[in-house]
Order: structure tokens, then C-alpha cells, then sequence
């Protein structure tokens, strides 16, 4: 059971919330986990993405939520979900998640938007229409020494442009967005449970981390029940293979059924074959050898 008062009532956003989210598309930071409730669901958390995936089959960073019940529960909390359903509506759905772990020496990630979900070949967008709440929730302390996440006020009207850049560039491809390199940002500093809210439009990264500390956070996103996910695609534009693959149904009713929905774990450590926990570092080779999978 979570810590905190479950009343829907107790996560409304305030006029405060809704003129920053109307100004910019971001808004927090709140609190769905006291600093003593993550220290106990970290471990838990932690121990998942260190096992090999039951949804994929091999061992991954990205969606966890589906095979591990700490990492769903974590993501799920009423203070995350109630906010995201004043925002995009009462039917949601869970659809991705990933971990990010800046140790000490972490390098910076390049300014960037949602739009960097592309589907396989960037042919096919991986959600339409692309519409989306991320919820960045803090495992340990995030701040500016150890590369909190910074978000650019007003970045969210139009996509930018992209132009070479040397050195690996945004996630190894050489590029960085145009006319960013002055800009102000607001830097979301964090207590371990804490967590912000932010649109998939906003132009969002963060800097090097010059501590002795690590910055860990997990990265939820939730789309409406009305938008298309992974449509008819058995990779996903990470090389990732989507036949194990499933939206959940975390808040409200899906009167559409334009997704393959499945449940959320009841486990932290469901049980896997033998055989298939053998295979797992083959396999995870095979998709990055055939699909490109980081």
C-alpha cells in the first residue's frame, strides 16, 4: 500500500500547475514515494533491470514495468497517475518506461524532444497521434551537481531542426537540435520519490555528472487509450522486438481497442526457463547484430 494519501482530491493540480503546464508542458515537482519508502522499493527496482527480461528475453533497461511488480508500482502510484488524467484525460495508458542511471563521469544528454520515438526506419511514428506524459520519478537525489534533468520554458510550439554535431551527438547519432546552446533552463532537482511531469514536445536533456554521487531515475510514459501504439510493427524503432510487448491499462476504461493490452506483474522475479535465461545474452546479441538495437 502506498504511504501517502490515496484520495484522488489530494493530487488535484492547482491554477499554479495548470498555468505552468498551459506555458511550458511541464509541471512539479511532486511526491509519490517518501525518501524512506524509495529507499526500500530502489533495491527492488534496482534487482529488476539486472534481471534478464521476461517480456523480451534478454536483459534490458526498457520497459521493466511489464516484468517487474516494484518497477510497475513505482511508476503507478495514485500521485502520478491522478496528475497525468487531469492532463490527458481519464484513460491511460502505460506504454513505455526506462531506467536512466548517470553514475559519477556520466556524460551529458543532448537537448531533445519526443519526437526521437521514431517507429522502425523512422517510417512509422511509434505512437499516433504523438501524444504522450512522461513522468521522470527520482530514485536517488537529483540535482544540478549530478545532472538533473534541465527542461527549456516555451520549447514545446514547434519541432525543431536538427544539425550535425561532432563527437557521438543526441544517443550516438550525430546530431543536436538547432538554436540551443544559450538558453535558459529550468532544472528539476529532486528528493529520491519526487518526480515531474512533462509533454513529449518539450525540449528537455541534461548535464554531466560532476559528482561523487549517482543520479538514477526511471522514466514512465502514458498515452491516451485513443492513441495507436507500435502500430503493426514487430520491431520498434530501438531494434526491440514488440511481439512480447504490451500496453497496460492504468487509469479509466479503453473504449477503442486499437492496442495489444496485457496486465501488470504480479511478481517482482517472474520465473523463467532455463533454456531461455541461457539464451538471453544470444539473443540480445541477435537484435543488436540484425535490428541495431543499442
Amino acid at each position: 500500500m502506498h504511504g501517502t494519501d490515496q484520495r484522488s482530491d489530494a493530487y488535484a493540480l492547482t491554477a499554479e500547475d495548470h498555468a505552468s503546464w498551459e506555458t511550458n508542458r511541464f509541471v512539479g515537482p511532486f511526491t509519490a514515494w517518501t525518501p524512506a519508502e524509495m529507499d526500500g522499493l530502489r533495491p527492488r527496482m534496482l534487482a529488476g533491470f539486472r534481471r534478464p527480461s521476461a517480456a523480451y528475453g534478454f536483459c534490458t533497461i526498457k520497459n521493466r514495468h511489464l516484468d517487474c511488480r516494484a518497477i510497475h508500482e513505482a511508476g503507478t502510484h495514485p500521485a502520478i497517475l491522478e496528475r497525468i488524467a487531469q492532463l490527458l484525460g481519464p484513460d491511460l495508458l502505460l506504454w513505455r518506461s526506462r531506467l536512466f542511471h548517470k553514475p559519477p563521469g556520466g556524460d551529458v544528454i543532448l537537448y531533445h524532444q519526443g519526437r526521437d520515438w521514431p517507429g522502425l526506419h523512422e517510417d512509422v511514428p511509434s505512437i499516433e497521434p504523438a501524444v504522450a506524459v512522461t513522468c521522470w520519478l527520482a530514485l536517488t537525489g537529483s540535482n544540478r551537481a549530478n545532472g538533473c534533468m534541465k527542461l527549456v520554458p516555451g520549447s514545446h510550439h514547434v519541432w525543431h531542426d536538427f544539425e550535425p554535431v561532432e563527437g557521438h551527438g543526441l544517443f550516438g547519432r550525430g546530431l543536436k537540435l538547432k538554436g540551443f546552446d544559450d538558453v535558459e533552463p529550468i532544472h528539476f532537482e529532486l528528493e529520491p520519490g519526487q518526480f515531474f511531469l512533462f509533454s513529449e514536445s518539450v525540449v528537455h536533456g541534461s548535464d554531466p555528472n560532476r559528482s561523487d554521487t549517482d543520479r538514477t531515475g526511471a522514466a514512465f510514459r502514458f498515452t491516451p487509450t485513443s492513441t495507436r501504439v507500435y502500430r503493426d510493427m514487430r520491431i520498434d524503432g530501438a531494434g526491440m522486438p514488440t511481439r512480447g510487448w504490451h500496453a497496460v491499462l492504468v487509469h479509466g476504461e479503453d473504449t477503442f481497442g486499437h492496442n495489444k493490452l496485457g496486465p501488470p506483474p504480479e511478481v517482482d522475479d517472474p520465473p523463467m526457463s532455463v533454456f531461455r535465461r541461457a539464451l538471453s545474452p544470444f539473443r540480445r546479441r541477435w537484435y543488436q547484430r540484425v535490428h541495431g538495437m543499442p
